[in-house]
C-alpha cells in the first residue's frame, strides 16, 4: 500500500498557478478515471472539466482556469466545477429538503 501512494506520489506532475500556487496532475489510476487536477484546497477537477473525487461545486479562480486551460483541461465559462459523471450535485434548503421527504413517505 504505502509502495503504490509512493508511486502514485512521483508520478503526479505539477502545473504553475501563481509564485504561491501549483496544481498537481494525476493520471487514471482506475477504470473510468480521468486525467484530474488537484488543487492545493483539497478539490480536484477532471480533464473534462468535471468534478473529481466527490465534494461540493466549486469556482476555479481566473489563474487556475488559465493554468488548467493551458494543460488542455476543458473549463466551463463561468469556472463552476459542479458535476461527475452523470451525476450532478444541487444544493436544496432544509425545508424543501423535508417537503420531499414527507412527500415521498405519502407517494410510497
Amino acid at each position: 500500500m504505502l509502495r503504490e501512494a509512493e508511486e502514485l506520489y512521483e508520478s503526479r506532475k505539477y502545473i504553475k498557478v501563481s509564485n504561491r500556487e501549483q496544481i498537481g496532475i494525476d493520471k487514471p489510476v482506475a477504470p473510468g478515471q480521468q486525467t484530474h487536477g488537484h488543487l492545493e484546497n483539497g478539490r480536484a477537477v477532471n480533464k473534462d472539466g468535471s468534478l473529481s473525487h466527490g465534494g461540493s461545486p466549486f469556482y476555479l479562480t481566473k489563474a487556475q482556469e488559465k493554468a488548467l486551460l493551458a494543460a488542455n483541461f476543458k473549463i466551463p465559462k463561468s469556472r463552476l466545477i459542479e458535476s461527475e459523471g452523470d451525476m450532478v450535485t444541487v444544493t436544496i434548503s432544509h425545508e424543501l429538503y423535508e417537503l420531499l421527504e414527507e412527500l415521498k413517505r405519502h407517494v410510497a
